[in-house]
């Protein structure tokens, strides 16, 4: 597996290379569709809008009520990120099937700040500084959070078996879904997300 800053580096690339391509956001993602349609954990999948979870919240019920039964407390599933059509990442998470607003990881903002400590650590820093703008670095945050425009959700099927075996199995379709969007040549950000476990 390659450094932190390696990968780091490497989606920097990649962006400027899908930014080089010059595609539009909807013809990059109905290509993906295109491609995911081959796939066979994709049979269920859906673009939800990343502005609110109630796009996302009006439509699991249908997609995940066709899964079979099971008897876990959660739903499952993975998602590939988009900001205006360029794959960002592949990942995968679950939420509680009470859930009323917490629909897993996809839904969780991003601190440019870190934890509660490092925030205030980072604005005092940033307020001893006189050359750093606090304003500034919180208007990064929300920059941070508005990245993801859209994502491709792929509900997955795990039966009726342990959590740790329903999120093994999660993680598995996760790396599959990643290597393949690979192999056909998806340019994606965080190109190893898919690949840790």
């Amino acid at each position: 597996m390659t450094s932190r800053e390696e990968r780091v580096n490497e989606g920097l690339k990649a962006r400027v290379n899908f930014n080089s391509l010059k595609v539009e956001c909807e013809s990059e993602t109905e290509r993906i569709n295109q491609i995911l349609k081959d796939h066979s954990s994709s049979n269920n999948k859906f673009i939800t809008t990343l502005d609110s979870t109630e796009d996302f919240k009006s439509r699991y019920k249908k997609y995940f009520s066709k899964l079979s039964s099971n008897n876990l407390l959660s739903y499952y599933y993975v998602w590939i990120g988009l900001s205006k059509g360029n794959v960002v990442v592949v990942g995968r998470t679950s939420f509680s099937k009470k859930a009323r607003s917490n629909f897993g990881d996809l839904f969780n903002r991003y601190n440019i700040f870190g934890g509660i400590t490092q925030e205030i650590i980072m604005k005092i820093i940033i307020s001893e500084k006189t050359e750093l703008d606090l304003k500034k670095v919180e208007q990064l945050n929300k920059e941070l959070n508005a990245f993801f425009t859209h994502a491709i959700i792929l509900p997955v099927d795990v039966g009726s078996v342990s959590p740790e075996e329903a999120t093994r199995t999660c993680s598995d379709v996760e790396k599959q879904i990643g290597e393949y969007l690979t192999k056909n040549n998806v340019e994606i950000l965080n190109k190893d997300g898919h690949k840790s476990f």
